[in-house]
């Protein structure tokens, strides 16, 4: 459980801290430098301060994300039980009110982290001078250039040998590797029967649109919250700031039981309406779960920002919204790109909500995977696994192409 943790948690680090860097002043570092500093001495004292907002936020991501998950202890737990997979196993067996406890033990931990890592937070933020980055350099010693290469490709194989293991899989007949070291069948029936049965092909059509739609409203409910948390102080910005953070606090199967309780009645003087049962219940879960991906990370980017650019265009006559499309939006897109190609990829695979709020018209890849598991279908599994490993990669460059830009 622990490395399928930090295998799949490692991209909230790469991601924030990418941001970051590309939000450097590259003259901080030049002026380092000058003044004598050495590349360590600088990594310390002025890249990593400088660094501090999105190391935290992908901290915070990392921690209420493994406190919270549920996909990896039900798949390979065995006997070593979390509390998330104990809830179930409580409610499960009618223990209700220990099911209650353990859910109010689990809500507090998340909780009291989630102070603790906020604290962490306002003690790093600081003001940040977005400048231009620092240029690439290039190793100018042939064996520093071939170690390099040869530990580069090391770790590039070493992250990519699951997702080849996982293509090879797709192209095996279903009981035929058995005992054999490798697969003695190889064709594409898997991927013909995929396009050819359209039961097959419902599931990757629910999750690609059900993740775009709550993507777009996440982006944009987040970064709304994360200007009204940035622009003021005191009580309402700390609630707002805890607002964007709480779904990562709250387990995913408890969260998704509270979703049906409060969408499966028609009251709508109370703003509850019956979205049980239909295309909506989804896309809104995954909406309120992907609040912290872009949340966070916009809040992140905002605080790294220069107060005195957006008061310069306000000085020289431009309106709230010219100054947020003209100067703040072109200095987030990196910190806006991060959080919504996680909050996509989030959604496109999420587990915990769906086996809880899903029909079976309405099933995701997650749970599609599952059904062809527990058929012993393990190619069709694959399929459907490297289809979401394709689409997340898709959104990683598109998103990443927007960075650059």
């Amino acid at each position: 459980m622990l490395l399928v943790h930090a295998y799949s948690m490692y991209v909230y680090f790469y991601l924030f801290t990418r941001a970051g860097l590309a939000r450097l002043d590259g003259a901080l570092l030049e002026a380092a430098a000058s003044l004598g500093a050495g590349r360590a001495r600088t990594l310390f004292r002025v890249t990593l301060p400088l660094l501090k907002p999105a190391l935290v936020s992908a901290s915070l991501l990392t921690f209420m994300t493994a406190l919270a998950s549920f996909s990896a202890p039900y798949l390979f737990g065995g006997g070593f039980r979390v509390m998330t997979t104990q809830i179930v196993a409580s409610k499960l067996n009618g223990e209700l009110r220990l099911a209650q406890v353990e859910t109010v033990m689990l809500a507090a931990l998340a909780v009291l982290g989630l102070a603790a890592m906020r604290r962490a937070d306002r003690v790093a933020a600081g003001s940040g001078v977005r400048g231009i980055a620092p240029a690439r350099r290039r190793l100018a010693n042939r064996w520093t250039r071939g170690l390099a290469f040869i530990l580069g490709w090391a770790l590039a194989l070493f992250l990519l040998l699951p997702h080849a293991v996982l293509a090879l899989v797709s192209f095996v007949p279903p009981f035929t590797w058995t005992t054999e070291p490798f697969p003695p069948v190889l064709d594409g029936r898997n991927w013909r029967s995929l396009v050819a049965q359209p039961e097959h092909l419902r599931p990757v059509v629910n999750s690609l649109w059900m993740a775009a739609v709550a993507t777009f409203a996440a982006v944009a409910l987040g970064l709304t919250a994360a200007r009204l948390a940035a622009r003021r102080r005191g009580v309402l910005a700390g609630a707002l700031e805890w607002l964007i953070a709480l779904p990562w606090a709250i387990p995913g199967t408890v969260f998704a039981v509270a979703l049906a309780t409060a969408f499966g009645v028609s009251q709508p003087w109370l703003g509850r309406f019956v979205l049980i049962g239909t295309p909506w219940i989804l896309p809104l879960a995954y909406l309120v779960r992907d609040l912290p991906l872009t949340g966070r990370g916009a809040l992140a980017g905002l605080r790294g920002l220069d107060p005195a650019l957006e008061e310069a265009a306000a000085s020289l006559g431009a309106g709230r919204w010219r100054r947020l499309g003209r100067v703040v939006l072109p200095l987030l897109k990196p910190a806006i790109a991060a959080g919504a190609g996680l909050a996509f990829i989030t959604a496109l695979g999420d587990f915990v909500v769906s086996i809880v709020l899903y029909t079976f018209d309405t099933r995701p890849i997650a749970i599609e995977i599952l059904s062809s598991l527990r058929l012993q279908d393990l190619g069709m599994a694959a399929v459907y696994g490297v289809l979401l490993m394709t689409a997340s990669g898709a959104a990683f460059l598109l998103w990443g192409r927007g960075e650059a830009r």
